[in-house]
């Protein structure tokens, strides 16, 4: 199967197959345009940066078939809009594309904060959108990453990657970051990924890859 992977603003990301596209995490920063022919929109948790409620709610009301999931429930102002409620290990499928739900909270990222909702989606057994958080899901080809995170340092991630080695991992999360800040850390992730023998991909916003999901993958 081949799958394409388009970069959104800040953590947004779009996968599609020629009859299946899946958009994750389309929030305030930059909501995608590519929302407007897909089939679902998968939430990683409530915050702004991961999910433009009011924009979700006008593509729902455009388009009724439109599928939300979601691990906690969203104010939707759409008449008859439906979220999915989903959790940790929960398996469904989109068009052609299979979806497993990872993880159940975010990372820490205060001590004052308590612990919020937060799944990961794994796509077709080989793309792991994680949210805010880190799981340990060793042998992913494709993992996405936060570059600049109040709930992640340099060794958080170093440890992390070094668990799961990706074969590729993309570095997103990223709009609070100015040119210099974002090379900087893009340099930082090749450097990781490189003490492993894996490959960090930098994508600007808009850019696509294709990669190919072997049969039987699940």
């Amino acid at each position: 199967m081949r799958l394409t992977i388009t970069r959104g603003v800040h953590a947004a990301l779009t996968i599609a197959t020629p009859s299946t596209t899946l958009v994750i995490d389309p929030g305030y920063f930059g909501y995608p345009e590519s929302v407007e022919w897909a089939d679902a929109v998968l939430v990683t948790h409530d915050h702004f940066d991961h999910v433009d409620l009011p924009s979700l709610a006008a593509s729902v009301r455009r388009h009724s078939q439109l599928k939300v999931f979601s691990p906690t429930p969203l104010e939707l102002d759409a008449p008859d809009s439906e979220v999915t409620l989903v959790t940790q290990g929960d398996i469904f499928t989109v068009g052609d594309l299979p979806v497993q739900t990872v993880g159940a909270e975010q990372a820490v990222a205060s001590l004052d904060d308590p612990p919020i909702a937060n799944v990961g989606y794994l796509i077709a057994g080989t793309i792991l959108h994680p949210g805010d958080a880190h799981q340990d899901l060793v042998g992913v080809d494709t993992l996405v990453t936060a570059l600049a995170a109040p709930w992640q340092n340099n060794p958080q991630l170093e440890e992390h990657l070094r668990r799961v080695r990706p074969k590729r991992v993309m570095g997103m999360h990223d709009a609070t970051l100015n040119d210099l800040g974002r090379d900087f850390a893009q340099k930082t992730l090749e450097k990781i990924a490189a003490s492993y023998g894996g490959e960090a991909v930098a994508l600007n916003v808009g850019e696509s890859i294709t990669i190919e999901r072997a049969d039987g993958v699940g």
